[in-house]
């Protein structure tokens, strides 16, 4: 049994009925169709579903109203993520000049030099740092700060 909708193009975004499909698309098999004026959008329920195609097509626009309602506060909020991610990336930004002090980089004496430098030691293997007859970085600290 297969539903017809009608929404108008002016009310509601492609993109809006799009995530409204995908988010339910394991209740029922929906197929899109567009005029110049409306979508129209096919709802048939999957086998499991057929008694609750009312259900589905509700679910369908509380959906829809929540993809539009976030696609309108997204784009009203896109210059202030625009300067948020601005200012975060401008403020990790590290000068080589500064010489970037980690844990590992004071333990081991050694500064920061290139953006190619291994301060706190993840490309070395375990055996490089724990293999037999070495002394365990914690160790190596705890005798430094003595």
């Amino acid at each position: 049994m297969e539903r017809v909708i009608k929404f108008q193009k002016e009310l509601y975004s492609k993109e809006s009925l799009l995530q409204a499909i995908y988010a339910l698309q394991e209740k029922a098999d929906f197929r899109l169709s567009a005029d110049a004026a409306q979508f129209t959008v096919f709802v048939s329920p999957r086998s499991g579903y057929a008694g609750c195609i009312k259900q589905i097509i509700k679910e369908f626009n509380n959906v829809l109203l929540f993809a539009s309602l976030r696609k309108e506060v997204s784009q009203s909020n896109r210059a202030l993520r625009e300067y948020i991610m601005t200012r975060a990336l401008v403020s990790a930004a590290i000068s080589s000049d500064d010489a970037l002090s980690a844990p590992g980089a004071i333990a081991s004496g050694r500064k920061r030099k290139s953006a190619c430098d291994d301060p706190y030691g993840i490309g070395l293997s375990w055996e490089d740092v724990y293999g037999k007859g070495k002394k365990s970085v914690v160790q190596k600290r705890k005798r430094r700060a003595q």
